[in-house]
């Protein structure tokens, strides 16, 4: 990929990519996307941990399912563009600046015949030449100590456990080794020697030695004669130990030496920042200013839902005035609701939204994807009931909910009328 790349999202909305660039991307490939501190040089693994942090659709991997077309610049010909997406999913994450990491489709992210484990991709099953195709460019394992010899079991484990090598050929995976009938000794594909002449059948114990190389031959084995008869290597999943074997005769597990993300630059979601904290009073029109986050437009709404409750999956309090939704904000920052908060002191969650053609028009509470923080609403119990004896002093001592602060106000005693906030009582 073209490094230093820059696209821009909004938070709650579904993500799109446009003309990412690069050569040989295409159909299969994925973007991840992870935090701004996480890096992209590491095993495609490790990468997709750290997808789960950033919360981006698709466990974090945008995919493209376009043809790539080519940019037509005259000085890098090769040069291509294609489109990434979430589809149609949202991104519910607030308002940020997150790297992004190709991951390539040999890699198996974005295949479902298999995955990532560790440092190792699962691509389904095969004979060792079709391995050595659904690998290409990439090597299969070549464990040259006893360190990686467990790290390739401990993979294959887990990759059987979940599902990611199939029942059907979960016998066994193809190892990068073979017989170089010309230089008569087995290596491994990167030219490395596992013996510099014909092995005898092996005991079946580890060869641990500073002065030969690793080997964990099954007994027996190899047990091919002459050794072109049999020569290449897979792996016994339930033993580990290494066995010699014809190409065509049988269909092994495909685990490739993992692919590495590469890094390609950075997508900026607009959107509010979590955390807030806000503070109102009951009776009066419910307004909250210096909303903080990145690239916030006038227009963008807010909606009050219970506390606590998830964005998105909650009834909005209408309590808070007009259907619980703000005015459209003037400039990103700040919002006003309808009419006044007619509730007694409580806190209420806060959810945002940003209308989107096609998408949504921020009507609903179900709209707002986004958690925005808390406001906490300053104002007595309701229904509390007084007397007073008339000719003597009367002096009232409101009973004020736990969660929020007495505050200072006006207490307005009204004979036979409710309280409508429309600022004049008859009969008082």
């Amino acid at each position: 990929p073209v490094t230093n790349q820059e696209f821009s999202a909004t938070a709650g909305h579904p993500v799109v990519v446009e003309g990412f660039r690069g050569i040989g991307i295409g159909e299969g490939d994925g973007l991840a996307v992870v935090p701004l501190s996480e890096s992209c040089d590491g095993p495609i693994g490790a990468i997709l941990n750290s997808t789960s942090l950033a919360k981006f659709p698709g466990q974090g991997v945008l995919s493209t399912v376009m043809e790539p077309v080519f940019s037509g610049d005259a000085t890098n010909p090769y040069e291509s563009q294609v489109n990434f997406s979430s589809g149609s999913l949202p991104v519910l994450q607030n308002g940020g600046v997150f790297s992004l990491c190709l991951v390539p489709a040999q890699s198996g992210t974005n295949t479902a015949r298999g995955g990532a484990v560790g440092n190792f991709v699962f691509l389904g099953c095969g004979s060792r030449s079709e391995a050595l195709e659904a690998c290409n460019p990439r090597d299969l394992p070549a464990p040259k100590s006893a360190s990686e010899q467990r790290l390739l079991e401990a993979a294959v484990g887990k990759a059987i456990s979940a599902g990611n090598l199939p029942e059907n050929c979960s016998t066994g995976i193809w190892l990068g080794g073979r017989w170089d009938e010309a230089n008569q000794h087995w290596e491994w594909v990167d030219g490395a020697l596992l013996s510099d002449s014909i092995l005898p059948p092996s005991n079946g114990e580890e060869v641990i030695s500073r002065s030969l190389p690793y080997s964990f031959w099954a007994a027996g084995q190899p047990s091919g004669s002459p050794p072109v008869e049999e020569p290449w290597i897979y792996m016994d999943t339930s033993t580990g130990q290494w066995h010699d074997a014809h190409d065509d005769r049988y269909d092994f597990g495909i685990v490739c030496q993992g692919s590495r993300a590469l890094p390609t630059g950075s997508i900026t979601l607009s959107g509010p920042f979590a955390g807030h904290s806000f503070g109102a009073s009951a009776g009066r029109a419910l307004e909250i200013s210096n909303l903080t986050g990145l690239s916030l437009l006038a227009g963008d709404f807010l909606v009050v839902i219970p506390r606590n409750g998830p964005c998105g999956d909650s009834s909005s309090v209408l309590e808070a005035g007009g259907e619980g939704i703000s005015f459209p904000s003037a400039d990103g920052s700040a919002y006003l609701w309808p009419r006044f908060v007619n509730a007694f002191g409580q806190t209420w969650s806060l959810c945002w939204c940003r209308k989107a053609d096609g998408w949504t028009d921020c009507r609903h509470a179900k709209d707002f994807l986004i958690p925005v923080g808390e406001v906490q609403i300053l104002g007595p119990s309701l229904e509390q009931t007084f007397s007073c004896t008339l000719g003597q002093i009367c002096s009232v001592n409101l009973t004020w909910p736990n969660e929020a602060d007495a505050t200072d106000g006006a207490l307005f005693v009204a004979a036979g009328s409710a309280c409508t906030g429309s600022g004049s009582f008859e009969n008082s």
